[in-house]
């Protein structure tokens, strides 16, 4: 077992590391990162982050939402909720689009949305996001006119301890959120919950 998998892991987060493993080598291709069977599971699941947005409700693993709506509350989601939290952890989350300017030429990847370190894991067990570090503020999706459906993950990696001394990035573009776990000692997400827009206005 390696190291950084929390002790009590379900087989659903296993397979769901091994992609993200193999997604670190092939670049994170199109079927990098796969969200369970929402007949079967829904949000109920070991390592899905439950994420919700004032305008669409809760977010569905996986599904598409309109841009509009979307964007007609520019703030961060309301809730971000990560039930299994250690109480007295520490997380980082990080929101990218992995298909800037498009899916078919992603030379902008990865567009960061959001970074926030240090939240606790006591305020993640009831939604809250708000208590931690901002290192990158939340900005809403923005795919370009015409470039297709654009994914949006967020990640949730669990800290040693609390972090200190974060260089932001210096921009949002082309943000290598695999090389800054790997800075700052990770490991892989613990929790993640992703979806999809499009701007076809």
């Amino acid at each position: 077992m390696l190291p950084f998998y929390p002790k009590r892991i379900s087989i659903w987060l296993v397979i769901l590391s091994v992609t993200i493993i193999t997604a670190i080598t092939c670049e994170l291709e199109d079927s990098s990162i796969q969200c369970p069977d929402p007949s079967t599971s829904g949000n109920d699941v070991d390592g899905l982050l439950f994420v919700s947005y004032e305008s669409v409700m809760d977010v569905v693993c996986g599904m598409a939402y309109n841009l509009e709506e979307l964007n007609n509350h520019p703030e961060a989601p309301e809730v971000v909720q990560y039930a299994a939290a250690e109480t007295d952890g520490y997380y980082t989350l990080i929101m990218v689009d992995p298909d800037a300017p498009s899916r078919t030429n992603p030379t902008l990847r990865y567009i960061l949305h959001w970074l926030i370190t240090n939240l606790k894991g006591s305020d993640l067990q009831t939604g809250q996001h708000n208590t931690g570090d901002v290192i990158a503020p939340y900005h809403g999706p923005a795919p370009p006119l015409g470039s297709g459906p654009h994914r949006y993950y967020l990640l949730l990696f669990q800290q040693d301890g609390p972090l200190t001394d974060i260089t932001p990035p210096s921009s949002t573009s082309n943000f290598d959120w695999i090389e800054f776990a790997k800075s700052y000692d990770l490991g892989m997400p613990v929790a993640f919950n992703m979806f999809t827009t499009e701007n076809i206005l």
